[in-house]
């Protein structure tokens, strides 16, 4: 199980098992690399819809008191290589608030 993980999530869209790189960004309380992983782990599902991840990322919300339909998502978003991450946050962020039960 701990070597087909690695590979399934790898198949996402995001393809990558490894959130480290983004671990250190975080706005008002939304860790980016948890919103990330719920997201490419819901999209990796035979229903992307209905998903036990889509449960963690309400609950990032919760933990932050994010208001429901805000974003929180502002300004430009870099990783650790430099990267701006901005827009897949951003479109990691919206289909999370639009598929969150």
């Amino acid at each position: 199980m701990n070597q087909v993980v690695p590979i399934l999530k790898k198949s996402g869209p995001l393809h990558t098992a490894d959130y480290s790189k983004y671990e250190d960004i975080s706005l008002d309380g939304m860790p980016v690399a948890g919103v990330l992983d719920a997201y490419n782990n819901c999209q990796i599902q035979p229903d992307p819809t209905f998903s036990t991840e889509n449960n963690y990322y309400k609950t990032f919300r919760l933990d932050a008191r994010i208001p429901d339909g805000e974003s929180w998502v502002r300004g430009r978003l870099v990783d650790k290589g430099g990267n701006d991450v901005t827009d897949i946050v951003k479109k990691a962020e919206s289909w999370l608030m639009d598929n969150t039960f």
